[in-house]
């Protein structure tokens, strides 16, 4: 659909992203159909996740990831939203600044 070809290395690093970063291994039902939905929910999240980071770069500039890069991100956009409400700055002034980016990329891995 998307011409994504998967590799054998590419189905490791998934659910190496979904055991460290989504609880993939975190179910603690014995009922199969719970665990089946909580791995299908796991993984689903981990695609719709990267395939919504892939989507919204240009191609030429689209490389690999990890999820943990996307964790990151959103947790540095929450922090620094976090931090504008409690000093009451407005953050439509700060959103404009270049060094937004720099936190918001702040503690990703560089690939």
């Amino acid at each position: 659909m998307f011409g994504i070809t998967i590799t054998i290395g590419a189905v490791e690093f998934v659910y190496r992203d979904a055991k460290q970063h989504l609880g993939l291994n975190h179910c603690q039902s014995t009922q199969k159909e719970r665990l089946d939905f909580h791995h299908n929910f796991s993984l689903t999240m981990l695609s719709l996740a990267k395939i919504t980071d892939w989507l919204n770069k240009p191609k030429d500039s689209r490389k690999a990831f990890s999820i943990h890069d996307i964790k990151a991100q959103y947790f540095n956009e929450q922090f620094l939203n976090k931090i504008f409400s409690v000093f009451a700055i407005t953050p439509e002034l700060q959103l404009n600044n270049p060094n937004i980016d720099s936190l918001r990329n702040y503690a990703k891995i560089a690939a």
